[in-house]
């Protein structure tokens, strides 16, 4: 048959069925084509602010056009990143700089 009014009462059902399947199924496809398209522009606004708030140098050596943003991220914390250890250090001791009291008048707040 070439025309839907030629199939019988079961082909009309099975096309019906048919076509909601086929509905649904590109109702899924268009909105996962969606959340991707999202998805690439969010990344390139991401690749766009890394790029336009690290140094040159940092740009040539970190950042290969090849590899993904978390490979780029994770070249930049190997780079310049902190060690936690580190870290935990220096905020100990300006912790402690801040509790230790003002020797001189002049610096309080009155």
């Amino acid at each position: 048959p070439t025309n839907s009014a030629e199939l019988s009462p079961a082909g009309l059902k099975a096309l019906k069925e048919e076509l909601n399947i086929f509905k649904i199924l590109f109702d899924q496809y268009k909105n996962d084509l969606r959340k991707y398209e999202k998805e690439q522009s969010d990344l390139q606004h991401i690749s766009a602010f890394i790029q336009s708030t690290i140094s040159t140098h940092l740009q040539s050596t970190c950042l290969i056009p090849q590899q993904t943003i978390r490979e780029w991220l994770v070249n930049l914390r190997n780079t310049v990143g902190v060690d936690n250890d580190v870290e935990m250090t220096r905020a100990r001791e300006r912790y402690q700089a801040a509790l230790r009291p003002m020797r001189s008048v002049a610096h309080w707040d009155t």
